[in-house]
């Protein structure tokens, strides 16, 4: 259960949101895999009114690969992401974060 601590509501873990007081709530989490056709990342809570923005980043020392949100794709419970480069797939652990409201 998420903790309410001088007005933010938040779950501060590994795949954890933060609820601030003007309605707007910032996710984040990682993944350990991506792939070309995209994979899907579920948000831990659902954003009640529309997601802004939805970003990913490569986490670790090569950082060849990247990825870029599909067009359209972010909705109140989940954004879909495609790898940028040729791979295939990419199983490296990938930091996200979303924000809205």
């Amino acid at each position: 259960f998420p903790s309410h601590d001088m007005d933010f509501l938040t779950s501060a873990s590994t795949n954890g949101y933060a609820y601030l007081p003007s309605g707007i709530i910032i996710q984040w989490g990682v993944q350990s895999s991506f792939t070309s056709s995209g994979s899907t990342v579920t948000f831990p809570i659902a954003f009640p009114t529309a997601c802004l923005r939805a970003v990913v980043s490569v986490h670790g020392s090569d950082n060849t690969a990247s990825a870029n949100i599909c067009a359209g794709a972010a909705a109140l419970t989940a954004a879909n992401f495609l790898i940028a480069n040729s791979g295939a797939t990419e199983t490296r652990d990938w930091q996200w974060i979303a924000i809205g409201y």
